[in-house]
């Protein structure tokens, strides 16, 4: 839930990606109904780093974000102010969560043809965020 409030705080603070979502930065799922574009992000995996001595003081979490349009070239571009964004994050606190770095770590495309219009495009891509406990 950590790298959830960091996700959410980059983003939204983020004057390139607010300029296409506005406030539509969601977790896990959209709200039915929204516009587009949006975002939806969440947490695939945490891995702890345990210690002989106590529990572990560094996680390690995989963090999946969705970038949804209802062209192709709306979800690229959403994608490239997503990375943009987490690219220029340096060490430091966010949302209160002592971050040490946030990794990109890949990226695919995917379409849904079921949607009641022409569809929606997606752009996923996948973040390690190195934060303390």
């Amino acid at each position: 839930m950590r790298a959830a409030k960091v996700i959410y705080n980059i983003l939204a603070n983020s004057a390139g990606v607010s300029a296409l979502v506005s406030n539509r930065i969601s977790p896990v799922l959209l709200p039915q109904g929204s516009a587009f574009p949006a975002v939806v992000y969440s947490e695939v995996n945490i891995n702890a780093t345990p210690t002989k001595d106590s529990n572990s003081r560094l996680d390690f979490t995989r963090v999946q974000i969705d970038c949804l349009a209802t062209t192709y070239e709306g979800a690229s571009t959403l994608a490239d102010a997503v990375r943009s964004a987490l690219n220029v994050v340096t060490p430091g606190t966010y949302n209160g969560v002592n971050v040490f770095y946030i990794e990109f770590d890949n990226e695919q495309e995917f379409s849904d043809n079921a949607a009641d219009f022409d569809g929606i495009f997606q752009v996923s891509q996948d973040y390690i965020i190195s934060y303390s406990v």
